[in-house]
């Protein structure tokens, strides 16, 4: 599976209209193309900074979907006066959700761990996360957890999903020194970001990694 990231920022009070203009703008339009396979929006609605991400079965199909998701990007932010700050792709490598969880659902909340490291360090980093992500699924009130990587630069991301904000606080202890380690494999240092699930919708697929 491929995931498109697009990061953006809007002054805050004008957050709300992003988020219905990513549903009603940019997934209403891609909904129907081969090979999607869902889309989240994360929000801070402190700093007005959003990521939307959309999800691919293959990375024909993400190729394929470009020029509308491009287009449909810029009538989306442009309607809300934001401001698109990143746009890259990635493999996802880890996609594991908690016994129990059957869905993704808005309203939950996220931490995102995003790092620069070396390329050829991708598959160490790859293989720790998945060797410790039981660590982060354990953790009272995770839902699931996502790495993707960018095999190319070395960018990747993890991100995992939390019922409350107060599961992902108390869990930061627990997954500190995970965040650390994983650093020194991969060769950087991890930046963390926190947000809010504003919309979500995912295919059921088996777990990744």
């Amino acid at each position: 599976m491929y995931v498109r990231v697009t990061s953006v920022r809007s002054a805050p009070d004008k957050l709300e209209q992003g988020i219905a203009a990513f549903e009603q703008q940019v997934v209403t339009a891609i909904r129907q193309q081969p090979g999607y396979m869902g889309a989240v929006l994360s929000v801070n609605r402190d700093t007005g900074e959003a990521s939307g991400i959309t999800y691919w079965d293959t990375l024909d199909a993400l190729n394929a979907s470009e020029q509308l998701s491009t287009r449909r990007r810029v009538e989306a932010t442009g309607g809300v006066g934001a401001a698109v700050m990143d746009v890259d792709r990635f493999e996802v490598v880890i996609m594991q959700r908690a016994a129990g969880v059957t869905e993704a659902r808005s309203g939950t909340v996220v931490r995102m761990n995003e790092l620069y490291a070396r390329p050829e360090n991708a598959d160490a980093a790859i293989a720790f996360m998945r060797e410790r992500a039981s660590v982060v699924l354990e953790q009272k009130g995770c839902r699931a957890i996502v790495m993707g990587v960018n095999r190319m630069t070395g960018r990747s991301f993890v991100t995992s999903v939390w019922e409350t904000a107060a599961d992902r606080e108390a869990s930061e202890a627990a997954v500190a020194g995970l965040r650390k380690e994983a650093g020194e494999v991969a060769g950087g240092q991890a930046t963390v970001t926190l947000g809010e699930v504003a919309f979500a919708e995912l295919k059921q697929t088996a777990p990744i990694g």
